[in-house]
């Protein structure tokens, strides 16, 4: 593996970060002109999807014992938590969260909540990676 591969590897790794959508089509350009293989695209594209759905879980999990995003989850959910949309909704991702993780992959807008509420309140870690990691790829 070449110095380059190597950087284009990591690139759409942490791009998957910023814009997901965005950094698979730039595997397929990139595939497409033949500077970077199939697999290596695939690789780094699905891991680097995989490691942001388990941060937004750990977010959730620990994030309150971190000061700054501690702050940022209270200004999420501080206000939510005695509504009765949200204590229902909790309700519904404690009894059913397998089928929301696995279906909030496919609706735009629901993964983030899904997953940090996952963590928050403390979904199996082990079940929540691997319904996040066969998704991923």
């Amino acid at each position: 593996m070449n110095l380059e591969t190597i950087l284009l590897f990591f690139t759409l790794f942490f791009s998957t970060f910023i814009l997901e959508d965005a950094t698979v089509y730039w595997a397929v350009v990139l595939i497409e002109e033949g500077k970077v293989s199939y697999y290596v695209a695939l690789v780094s594209v699905s891991l680097g999807i995989y490691a942001g759905d388990v941060l937004l879980y750990l977010f959730g999990r620990y994030g309150t014992k971190i000061k700054f995003i501690g702050k940022w989850l209270e200004k999420l959910f501080g206000h939510a938590d005695n509504t009765y949309w949200f204590q229902k909704i909790n309700r519904l991702l404690v009894h059913n969260n397998f089928a929301y993780v696995f279906f909030s992959r496919f609706m735009p807008g629901f993964r983030m909540p899904i997953y940090v509420l996952s963590g928050r309140n403390k979904f199996s870690f082990i079940q929540f990676s691997i319904i996040t990691f066969i998704m991923a790829f």
